[in-house]
């Protein structure tokens, strides 16, 4: 059984003396050496899957690399919808108008495919040599970053304009996230967390304390940049408007690679040594600072991009069955949860999505579905005399 969580409140009834007691309990998840429930989806077995995005209508896209697909599943129907066509597809997300964009990963293309007409369309990202991830900005453009440089690309879908921004940095920044305030970026030497400014070409830069390699971003509901760092084993998370950073360090050594704050807990995978995660940051301690914080003016390079001709993709459509198994509990506190992966499986997409934790393992080829039991309350009448 978990280790529980008691929060008391007490109200006295004055004429009676009535005290009643009220315990919120979370959910009995398990405890450290128990196992897990969590339910298995086989994925193509000859591909090699990455990124797990959702999409607005609560749809998950898995991005096949080696296979040359991406994966729709509707969680509450089963159904499993495969386009295949691609190349090399990274960090696929949809924009819940029929609209899905990637990363070539392996050339400098900015992939589109249309889940209207089943095709996709091709725009060249001039300058790059394969780009990595990508995100869909509050106006609708479309940002993705290059792999080997310190190269960030814009493009304006109506018009077909890319432009590329030079990151004031000598690492590529893996991942990118967008919010009102604008695009995240942290580069691979780990020394600066980013953030562009697309009307102003200006971006702001944090110093870090020390070098690592930042992977995977996010930023959770009030707006703060969460970040993965694969080298220094930690969850960081900075409060941009008053410059704080907070880090997270594991009860387990590990290896953090990608994560969501999406919700109040944060959710990580460790490819490296088969771990899944979870920290709730307001019971877990946390090692706080204040970092320098600047400015640097940028002019973006901008062209116009016809695209290639579009081309169709193959299309099936089926209901995938997932298999209840265990995951064992190395770690189930107020603090901090972390699985064990069986079979020295690799996990690395993360999504919350509905009442569970989704992750693809691209070692397995499996999308796994891990239930978050919802906490519930028990009331306790005790009465004085």
């Amino acid at each position: 059984m978990n280790n529980r969580l008691h929060f008391l409140a007490v109200t006295i009834a004055s004429a009676l003396s009535v005290l009643f007691i009220w315990f919120m309990i979370a959910s009995p998840a398990g405890s450290a050496g128990s196992q897990k429930t969590v339910y298995d989806m086989p994925l193509n077995p000859g591909g090699g899957a990455f990124e797990l995005n959702e999409d607005p209508a609560g749809h998950l896209w898995v991005s096949d690399y080696d296979a040359g697909e991406i994966w729709e599943l509707d969680p509450t129907s089963g159904e499993v919808t495969v386009y295949e066509g691609m190349v090399s597809p990274a960090d696929a997300r949809h924009d819940g108008n029929g609209n899905v964009w990637y990363a070539e990963a392996s050339t400098n293309h900015l992939g589109h495919l249309s889940t209207v007409t089943e095709t996709i369309t091709l725009w060249e990202a001039p300058g790059s040599s394969g780009l990595y991830a990508t995100q869909i900005g509050p106006e609708g453009h479309i940002w993705t970053t290059d792999g080997s440089d310190a190269g960030l690309f814009r493009l304006v879908p109506g018009i077909g304009q890319m432009c590329r921004y030079e990151i004031p940095s000598t690492a590529a920044s893996l991942y990118v996230e967008a919010n009102e305030e604008g695009v995240w970026l942290a580069d691979g030497n780990g020394e600066t967390i980013f953030r562009l400014d697309p009307a102003a070409n200006e971006f702001t830069l944090w110093q870090l304390p020390a070098a690592g390699f930042p992977s995977g971003l996010d930023l959770d509901p009030a707006g703060n940049l969460w970040w993965a760092d694969y080298d220094l084993g930690t969850i960081n998370r900075l409060e941009a408007a008053i410059n704080r950073m907070a880090v997270f360090t594991p009860t387990i050594s590990s290896f953090p690679v990608m994560l969501d704050a999406s919700a109040g807990e944060v959710w990580f995978t460790d490819d490296l040594n088969s771990l899944i995660g979870k920290v709730s940051p307001s019971m877990a301690s946390s090692g706080t600072l204040t970092l320098t914080r600047s400015t640097v003016a940028v002019e973006p390079s901008c062209t116009t991009v016809e695209p290639a001709a579009a081309k169709p993709v193959t299309v099936t459509t089926e209901v995938k069955a997932f298999t209840k198994t265990g995951y064992d509990q190395l770690v189930d506190d107020a603090s901090w949860t972390i699985l064990e992966v069986p079979d020295q499986g690799a996990p690395y997409g993360v999504r919350l999505s509905g009442s569970s934790a989704w992750v693809v393992d691209y070692d397995r080829q499996l999308l796994s579905r891990i239930p978050i039991e919802d906490s519930y309350m028990v009331y306790v009448p005790l009465i004085r005399r």
